[in-house]
């Protein structure tokens, strides 16, 4: 984005005449006209209320994302674009089911992050990410300091000029972990990783090809599960600020776009830049570059689900019978639970216990069916009366509603072909 770009303009301007006052005075006259409109078959589930400027934050809003270690504190960007934007940290109100009502308070500066735009999320360690335009760079910010610990030249690892937004995929999702960038100039989304650089901050590694998706791309954020008309694990919704609208897309494997997808899921939005998912309510914040912001309710909150497991799909018999993988408990987040492995064989031997983010069934050679797309394998002595594994849960409320995936292979001479099958297991985190 630019210093000049008002709510319903379509390409970016570059005079710089005007002053502030009247490009806000503009800005709010484009966006009046505007009345924002969640599209069917979602109207049915969704509301969307504009909750006007934050006070004390400067208008030509960008990126935002909630405090991770206050979720009723917004981090707002202000002066988005410029060499003098900041974040602002803006008290949210509440109503009795934890919904936004609007701010209360005044906001205070936070952050020094100049040319702030579309993106700003956190990432391992703590550390913020934020993107930069015009200069397509990605800037980082460490727990404790107030301003850049580290710059990367985006175009320098291949990223089309200029962003765009930025965000962490989530755990569940397809590409869990990855950081998806989007190109505002460039119309390009773009997938990496991130890897530690040993000072505290991150170089960015495998940067793929672009996705390219013609509609001046911003701010995207990833629906919570549960939520109604809306696939669990599988979507992502991503501001096109030239159109005015947040859109809907189905996920790849890999966690990108399908451009063929697309369904328009707010319309008439003006100026869309940044998209955040509130922690509590599940509500959908959006950032405005008319200095205002809107937010959507309907979503379903974290943890709203609650902490449960299941066994699923059909097992492959050995000697004594089907293996067996079992939970001791639901796995409530902070608790520490036993998988319970169950063996097929009447001696000792060798089973390999299988997890994943994502479930399959996929028929095998062996005639078992495997029931969970591998991201971790571990061999394991497995006694005839089998064995226990415990393992400790996270505290933190991002894993709520995360989904693990398992089943276990036993080496075992009496099944068909030498190995036997359990069910899959499938633990969803909660409270």
């Amino acid at each position: 984005m630019n210093p000049m770009r008002t709510a319903q303009n379509s390409p970016r301007r570059r005079t710089r005449s005007l002053p502030w006052a009247a490009l806000s005075i503009l800005g709010m006259l484009s966006s009046s006209a505007l009345s924002q409109v969640v599209v069917s078959p979602f109207d049915q589930h969704y509301s969307v209320e504009s909750l006007g400027s934050a006070p004390g934050v400067p208008g030509s809003y960008g990126a935002l994302c909630f405090d991770r270690s206050n979720p009723d504190q917004l981090h707002l960007s202000g002066f988005a674009n410029t060499p003098g934007a900041k974040v602002h940290d803006v008290p949210v109100e509440r109503d009795v089911d934890g919904h936004i009502l609007g701010f209360q308070g005044t906001g205070v500066e936070a952050l020094d992050t100049p040319f702030i735009d579309g993106g700003l999320t956190y990432g391992p360690g703590g550390v913020l990410f934020y993107t930069r335009y015009p200069n397509n760079e990605l800037g980082q910010i460490r727990p404790g300091s107030t301003s850049d610990d580290k710059i990367i030249d985006l175009e320098q690892e291949g990223i089309t000029p200029s962003t765009g937004g930025a965000q962490f995929v989530p755990a569940g999702f397809p590409g869990a972990g990855q950081l998806k960038i989007t190109s505002y100039g460039g119309s390009g989304w773009h997938s990496t990783t991130v890897v530690p650089d040993g000072l505290g901050t991150f170089v960015l590694e495998d940067v793929q090809s672009p996705v390219t998706l013609p509609y001046s791309m911003e701010g995207l954020a990833f629906p919570p599960p549960g939520s109604p008309a809306i696939t669990d694990y599988s979507t992502v919704l991503l501001c096109e600020y030239r159109l005015n609208t947040i859109s809907l897309y189905e996920l790849d494997a890999n966690g990108d776009p399908i451009p063929a997808s697309r369904v328009p899921f707010l319309i008439q939005v003006p100026s869309p830049v940044g998209l955040a998912i509130d922690p509590i309510s599940g509500d959908l914040m959006i950032g405005q570059f008319n200095g205002t912001c809107t937010v959507v309710a309907g979503f379903a909150a974290p943890c709203s689900r609650g902490a449960s497991w299941s066994n699923y799909g059909q097992g492959w018999p050995g000697t004594l019978g089907t293996p067996t993988l079992t939970s001791s408990d639901d796995p409530v987040l902070g608790s520490t639970i036993e998988l319970q492995l169950g063996s097929s064989f009447p001696s000792t031997t060798v089973a390999l216990l299988m997890l994943g983010m994502q479930k399959d069934s996929e028929v095998t050679s062996a005639d078992g069916t495997l029931h969970v797309v591998p991201l971790s394998t571990s061999l394991l002595p497995l006694e005839t009366t089998g064995m226990t594994l415990p393992i400790t849960l996270p505290t933190e409320s991002w894993f709520c509603d995360v989904p693990l995936h398992g089943q276990l292979l036993v080496v075992d001479p009496g099944a068909s072909r030498g190995f036997a099958f359990s069910e899959g297991l499938s633990l969803l985190f909660g409270e």
